[in-house]
């Protein structure tokens, strides 16, 4: 028995170091494969895909009968309907104008602080985050209808460029959040619960946003000239106020039906796109161009999300299935870090 021991321990002690060199190789040539890939621009799931093909540990031909039956699998989950949902509700409040509507709400109220035009803008981002749920359709609004207005009244064009894209992420926390939706099926938390999670964090985001805003303008007057040009009256506030119940609608219609339980994260994502697409026709915005355009954008970047998730799934179970993960996760806890040099190495 102890001529096995023996024995055994020798066997480990000599090819341990390869045990744990083969994930390692792997991973080391799963890096290098997404490295050339992305130098050839070709896009992350596509290189994702190459690496599995390349390297799952099936045979080749079922390999190849994974990666489709993988990403249909997986892509075919019911949850995932609310973000096409969401995606085409963000583009309708996009040609709604209902982004021109909050900057200009905000506007006429902050317009006269340090900074106003940059405060402005943190606010009508958040707002517009409430109708559309994604970071990229606020960025491409305001930076069409803030930035210009910010250079032309003398607002440093760093600082007004650096407001547009810091307030788009915004729209990562204040729901109906794409990103939350994306985060909640994959980690399989409730979506719900999510969205109704991310308002507070959200409304105080977007104020300590605008603080800071007021804050270096203060300091940097010369960055953020207040313009005299602004109307800030009170009948301009009240009017401008008034303009913002489209979004309030949409809005409200959305969460309230999540939080209430009235309707599934799903079912309320449906609601938006109907309430979305009458906003379009009673602001007389509704062509069949815009609606068209409005499918066909939100089909594309469905069809990105959906392939970046169908390539995730197959990638991670192409790591458990070589012992990646369960070797990397050995090593670390062999090192028998503390919680804060685990942070750091994150």
């Amino acid at each position: 028995m102890e001529k096995m021991i023996e024995a055994y321990e020798a066997f480990y002690k000599r090819f341990i170091p390869y045990l744990i060199a083969i994930p390692l190789v792997i991973m080391t040539v799963v890096i290098f494969i997404n490295v050339i890939g992305r130098k050839l621009s070709m896009p992350f799931p596509v290189t994702v895909e190459l690496v599995e093909a390349l390297l799952v540990v099936y045979p080749i031909d079922a390999a190849f009968k994974f990666i489709p039956t993988g990403l249909f699998t997986y892509t075919s989950n019911f949850t995932l309907s609310a973000l096409p949902l969401f995606i085409l509700m963000g583009t309708l409040a996009f040609y709604a104008d209902l982004g021109k509507d909050a900057y200009d709400a905000a506007k006429a109220w902050f317009g006269r602080v340090p900074g106003g035009l940059g405060v402005a803008t943190v606010y009508s981002s958040a707002i517009f985050g409430a109708c559309s749920g994604s970071s990229l359709s606020a960025v491409a609004v305001f930076s069409k209808i803030a930035v210009p207005e910010m250079v032309r009244a003398g607002y440093n064009k760093k600082m007004a460029l650096g407001v547009v894209a810091s307030a788009g992420c915004l729209d990562v926390l204040i729901p109906p959040s794409i990103l939350m939706v994306f985060y909640g099926i994959i980690t399989e938390t409730s979506v719900g619960q999510l969205l109704i999670a991310g308002i507070m964090p959200g409304i105080l985001t977007a104020v300590l946003m605008a603080t800071a805003v007021m804050i270096t303008c203060k300091i940097y007057p010369e960055t953020a000239p207040i313009s005299s040009e602004l109307d800030t009256s009170w009948k301009t506030r009240w009017k401008t106020l008034k303009s913002l119940w489209a979004a309030a609608a949409l809005f409200i219609s959305v969460l309230g039906a999540i939080y209430t339980g009235f309707a599934t994260p799903d079912e309320a994502a449906a609601v938006g796109v109907v309430g979305a697409l009458l906003l379009v026709y009673i602001r007389g915005n509704l062509t069949w161009e815009r609606v068209t355009y409005s499918f066909i954008d939100s089909a594309k970047v469905t069809a990105m999300i959906f392939l970046l998730l169908g390539a995730g799934y197959i990638f991670s179970t192409f790591l458990s299935t070589t012992g990646v993960v369960s070797t990397m996760t050995g090593w670390i806890k062999s090192l028998e870090l503390s919680f804060f040099m685990l942070m750091v190495g994150i």
